[in-house]
């Protein structure tokens, strides 16, 4: 890893932990309170109480960490692009892909993690993988196995949006991702509903999304000439 290597993968981490501080503050602040009669009940002991709520940071974990890996990419590419720094690193002939390679490689990481959170960490989802026999388990169980790729999807979103040199400021590109990422759940969510109902294959309902929109980023990373 070069030194550049180095100062982007930092960059980017602190901007991961900075999002992350953020939306767990922003949920804690408006949604924790509403639901906090629903994670402990009455009678239960400490340990229950600890265990339930390590399960409950792990779902919010699981669930914002495409969001901050997103902003995280835009705010770590954005000011690089900006000032022309990866203009002059790919005019040398060092091509995007390898000055990006940290980047992705947590995104990989965070994959992974993702992954075995829902295989072995979250009881929802977990239960959601065990002997699917009808077409709406068989559906669950592929979109599960599937959503934990929103984490790469996310990122390289990010790089192609915030080097592109049509964006004039990283919020502009913050908008555009944003919109990408609903369009990818709004898909996803209708695929898994018409799965649910026996009306396309399970694995179709799961992993059709993925791939629809990894195509999209590969066609936009070829058209950018990243």
């Amino acid at each position: 890893m070069t030194i550049f290597q180095h100062r982007l993968l930092k960059n980017f981490l602190e901007n991961l932990v900075r999002s992350l501080a953020v939306f767990f503050v922003v949920w804690a602040v408006f949604v924790f309170p509403e639901n906090i009669s629903d994670l402990w009940g009455p009678g239960e002991s400490a340990g229950e109480m600890l265990s339930s709520a390590g399960v409950l940071v792990l779902t919010i974990l699981d669930s914002i960490l495409p969001l901050a890996l997103l902003v995280a990419t835009l705010f770590t590419i954005g000011p690089l692009a900006r000032y022309q720094e990866l203009t002059a690193l790919t005019a040398t002939g060092v091509s995007m892909l390898h000055i990006v390679r940290p980047l992705l490689t947590v995104a990989v990481v965070a994959t992974l993690f993702s992954w075995t959170l829902r295989l072995y960490g979250l009881p929802i989802t977990a239960d959601s993988m065990s002997m699917p026999s009808s077409a709406a388990e068989k559906t669950a169980l592929h979109a599960n196995l599937a959503f934990p790729l929103v984490n790469l999807f996310a990122v390289l979103t990010g790089i192609i949006l915030a080097a592109s040199p049509r964006r004039k400021s990283i919020y502009s590109g913050f908008g555009w991702a944003l919109a990408m990422l609903f369009l990818f759940h709004v898909v996803n969510a209708t695929a898994h509903a018409l799965g649910r109902h026996g009306m396309i294959p399970p694995e179709l309902a799961g992993w059709g999304g993925n791939f629809l929109f990894f195509s999209m980023i590969f066609v936009s990373w070829k058209r950018a000439r990243l």
